[in-house]
């Protein structure tokens, strides 16, 4: 049976944003039964969390990325989230300040994506670079902007929030993506226990315990450190998996370092 154009947009933006989690190859950080393997439900405010949904298909399909809010307009998310022509992006609903994906909040269209031009996946080696965009939204938001965090050192506690899957291994029931976003704790790990990793623009990370972690759909989403004042800052930007399996919640998972490009970040707004 040929599917409908919508349900074939979603299909790829699911696709690669699964992609991009487990490996690229090892699709994880997107959807699960606790969304984010082992995690909870958010219960706290994140004013600054931003979902990206394809409009026009239903709620249950219409799940891409999780994105942070860095200003008033402008939100930072992994670059395989926005892969798409502009039709397609076109097409994006990016909710923000809400943690259920299909309710609340304030609702933008995206005007400008900009992806990182060193943005490339090699499907060879499973090497991802540059997994790290910037979308303009079409009007301002009220909601307060997260900041972003400087280098942090391995050991350092950290926690990731999504919308990705909740299942460790792929299953019919983890298809759908949960509608409130979930959380886990998190460390920065040594980069040696990633795979395929560049310790200078990525940041490799752990968790408390096996079956917890990333899945495929909680890509783009933020990992967050707290200050002395529990107030929080970005850290990284949820790219692939750092171990290789297919299966969520059985190792490591790369992040992009937000410190790593925060030149690239403040130039590209300013010329836009």
């Amino acid at each position: 049976m040929s599917r409908s154009p919508e349900r074939s947009i979603v299909t790829r933006a699911i696709a690669i944003a699964t992609t991009a989690l487990c490996a690229l190859v090892a699709v994880w950080l997107a959807p699960s039964a606790d969304a984010i393997v082992g995690g909870k439900p958010v219960t706290r405010a994140y004013p600054w969390l931003a979902n990206l949904s394809m409009s026009g298909v239903p709620d249950a399909e219409s799940h891409i990325c999780g994105a942070s809010m860095i200003t008033d307009r402008w939100a930072v998310t992994a670059a395989h989230c926005v892969d798409f022509g502009a039709e397609e992006l076109a097409r994006i609903e990016v909710r923000i300040g809400s943690n259920n994906r299909l309710r609340g909040g304030e609702v933008r269209r995206i005007r400008t994506a900009v992806q990182h031009p060193t943005f490339h996946v090699d499907e060879d080696t499973e090497k991802v670079t540059g997994d790290i965009a910037l979308i303009r939204l079409s009007a301002r938001v009220a909601t307060p902007a997260v900041p972003l965090a400087g280098k942090v050192p391995a050991g350092t506690r950290t926690r990731i929030l999504g919308w990705g899957n909740t299942c460790s291994d792929p299953q019919p029931e983890c298809d759908v993506f949960p509608a409130e976003a979930r959380e886990t704790g998190s460390s920065v790990a040594k980069a040696n226990r990633c795979d395929n990793i560049d310790p200078a623009k990525e940041i490799c990370t752990a968790y408390p315990a096996k079956g917890t972690g990333a899945c495929s759909g909680d890509s783009g989403g933020p990992q967050i450190v707290a200050d002395r004042s529990g107030h929080w800052h970005l850290v990284g930007v949820t790219s692939r998996s750092g171990h290789g399996e297919t299966t969520c919640g059985q190792g490591t998972s790369i992040y992009t370092s937000v410190a790593a490009y925060r030149t690239w970040i403040t130039e590209t707004i300013k010329r836009n």
